[in-house]
Parts: C-alpha cells; sequence; structure tokens
C-alpha cells in the first residue's frame, strides 16, 4: 500500500493573465516548474517548493509544454480573462518521488517472493501417488443382519419408552404411535409458576416481585434458585426430586445484577427485590409518564364520546308545546264583547242600587 498523504495536492483555477504571470514569474526555470515563493491565486494558497504537475487533465514537464496547452485549450477574451478558467494542479514532487520508490520497492518484493516460490515448488520431490486397493464388488444391497434384543442394563431410564429402539423387530410407526409417550422413571417434570404479582417501581428504584405458589413458598431455601441478569431474573425450585416449578426468564428492564436479592417467607410469599439502576429507573419513569399520557387521552376520548352522545340525544328528544299565556278572549272576539256588556250592565245595577239606598 502507498502512503499518499504527504502529496500536498492543491488544485486552482487561473481567470485573468495577470494571475497567470505571476504563476509563471514565481517558477525555477524554464524545466523547473517548482514555485519559488508562496502564492495566493484566487483565495487558494500556494506553498513554495511544491510543483506543476496538471494543466486540466494533461501532464506537462516543462514551460514550453505549459504554454503550448494554455494556448491550444484557452483563449483571452477583451478583458484580460481566460476562457475557459485554466484548472492547475501542484503537488508535492519529493513525496511523489517517495511514493515512487515505495512501489518500486513493493513490486520488487513481491517478484522476489514469486521466484523463492516456484524455486522452492521446483526443489519439492513429488509425491507419490498410492494405489487405491480394489473395493471388490459393489451393491447397493445391504447384508442380512440379525436383530438381537441386548440385556437391559439396571437403572436404564429408557426402559418403556417406545421412542428408543434396543432391537428385535422393528414396530410399525402407527401401533408406536397408539401407545402414547411413554414417562421413563427418573424423568424431571418442569411446571411454570402461575400465581405471581410485580408492582410498579418505588420512589428508591426497587421494584417487589411477590410469589405466591404453594409448591414454592412449602419449598425448602437451599432448594430456589434465584438468578439475575442485566435485564432479566429466573427462578426455578425443585419442590419434589421429579418435578421443578419455573418462571422466566423475565424482562424487567435494566437492572443491577449484584444489589438485587430475594427472600423467603416460608408459609407466606417469596419476594424478589429488583434493583433498577440509572437506565432502569429512566424506562420505568418514561413507562409512568407514557402510561399517565394514554390514560389522559383515553379518559379524554370517553367524554369527548359522552358528550356527543348527549349532544346527540337532545337533538332526537321530541319538542315540548310552549303553553300560549293569550287567554281565549282574544281568540274570540264575540265572546269578548259579550263579557264586556254584562260587565256594564252589572256596573249600572250597582249604581241603581246605591242610588236607591241613598234615597
Amino acid at each position: 500500500m502507498v502512503d499518499a498523504s504527504a502529496f500536498g495536492t492543491c488544485c486552482v483555477k487561473v481567470y485573468t493573465e495577470k494571475d497567470m504571470q505571476l504563476i509563471l514569474d514565481s517558477m525555477k526555470s524554464e524545466e523547473d516548474l517548482c514555485l519559488t515563493q508562496d502564492l495566493i491565486i484566487s483565495d487558494k494558497v500556494l506553498d513554495e517548493g511544491k510543483s506543476l504537475a496538471l494543466i486540466g487533465r494533461t501532464s506537462v514537464k516543462n514551460m514550453k509544454e505549459l504554454k503550448a496547452e494554455i494556448s491550444a485549450e484557452h483563449r483571452l477574451n477583451e478583458r484580460k480573462r481566460y476562457e475557459p478558467p485554466v484548472d492547475l494542479a501542484f503537488v508535492n514532487m519529493a513525496a511523489v518521488s517517495g511514493s515512487c520508490d515505495q512501489i518500486k520497492a513493493q513490486l520488487d518484493q513481491k517478484d522476489k517472493d514469486k521466484r523463492d516460490a516456484e524455486a522452492s515448488e521446483e526443489n519439492e520431490e513429488p509425491e507419490i501417488e498410492e494405489e487405491e486397493p480394489d473395493p471388490g464388488e459393489v451393491s447397493y444391497k445391504l447384508p442380512d443382519r440379525e436383530w438381537v434384543v441386548p440385556e437391559t442394563a439396571a437403572g436404564d431410564t429408557r426402559e418403556g419408552n417406545h421412542g428408543y429402539v434396543k432391537g428385535g423387530a422393528p414396530q410399525r410407526l402407527e401401533e408406536a404411535s397408539k401407545m402414547g409417550p411413554a414417562t421413563a422413571a427418573g424423568a424431571i417434570t418442569e411446571k411454570p409458576i402461575t400465581s405471581y404479582m410485580t408492582s410498579e417501581a418505588n420512589s428508591k428504584g426497587v421494584v417487589k416481585v411477590y410469589i405466591e405458589d404453594e409448591g414454592v413458598i412449602d419449598c425448602d431455601k437451599s432448594k430456589i434458585t434465584v438468578l439475575f441478569s442485566m435485564n432479566s431474573y429466573h427462578v426455578r425450585a425443585h419442590v419434589q426430586p421429579s418435578t421443578i416449578l419455573f418462571l422466566g426468564p423475565v424482562e424487567c428492564g435494566v437492572i443491577d445484577p449484584d444489589t438485587s436479592s430475594w427472600k423467603l417467607s416460608p408459609g407466606k410469599r417469596l419476594t424478589i427485590s429488583l434493583v433498577l439502576s440509572e437506565a432502569g429507573k429512566n424506562e420505568a419513569l418514561q413507562k409512568q409518564r407514557w402510561e399517565a399520557i394514554q390514560a389522559k387521552a383515553k379518559a379524554k376520548k370517553e367524554q369527548a364520546k359522552d358528550s356527543e352522545s348527549a349532544s346527540s340525544r337532545e337533538e332526537q328528544a321530541p319538542a315540548v308545546p310552549v303553553p300560549d299565556n293569550k287567554s281565549t278572549e282574544d281568540e274570540d272576539p264575540e265572546r269578548r264583547l259579550i263579557m264586556m256588556l254584562a260587565a256594564g250592565v252589572f256596573v249600572a245595577l250597582c249604581a241603581i242600587l246605591v242610588a236607591l239606598g241613598l234615597r
């Protein structure tokens, strides 16, 4: 591999004849295109000691080739500007020469290694191929075999299990399936723990798990195993020689396995204390906030639904007639006139009686 980090390539666009003449005047000679001073062209810094390598995509080696390429591909307009602009590329020739020497050394080493490998292969003695023995008659027919039933070993737990074959005539599959699975003597049965409860994290970042399964709370403490990992816990209880109750692994967030613990209260419960780490506390807090937001959104949705139902019920309710406060007299002018005449007659009679009384 070639180290090209020190090439120091710098590309610059030359727009005016003045900038081009400044670059040409700063070069050592007609044959050496190395800069003798630092220049700033088109906001690019050209360091002293760098040499011109390319003009556009063409490599140039001396001043003559440079001027010929400029004349052939670029022209000056009336404002003394090149059309199109001249692209120049300057490199650190010392680094380029070093890289070339490095490439040459690598190629020479590869050629040397190749020649050495070829020479070593020529010096090695050819391997003598051994003749394979004659296999004799080739046939796909299986030889006749006698099925001998071996003696049953003492304490063999596979006895009675039809999934194992120990000799004799092979059994038919349908007959074996009718027999059903056989439980070998000494086999261990595992059952899941179903009676347990998990609390929320308290102010100290501790989550409690309460297991009240009868088989666990009546089990000896030495036969209970609780394993903690970075984000889960696992419970196993050997309640009987052939029965194991298990729970998990249960994911519980990020916890500290070293500080998490468990305690057995015989006949009551098995309490597991899961100490949350900082990441676990943040996760639990975010979960609580999210559940609160979800509950609030659900309540708001239910309230809006109830309001919408009430509005629809009001729209569907029949209109109640408003009682009319007007008297029936306004509706019947003739009756009103009769009532007025009767009142006038009553007033006249009262006046006559009053006059007679005064006499």
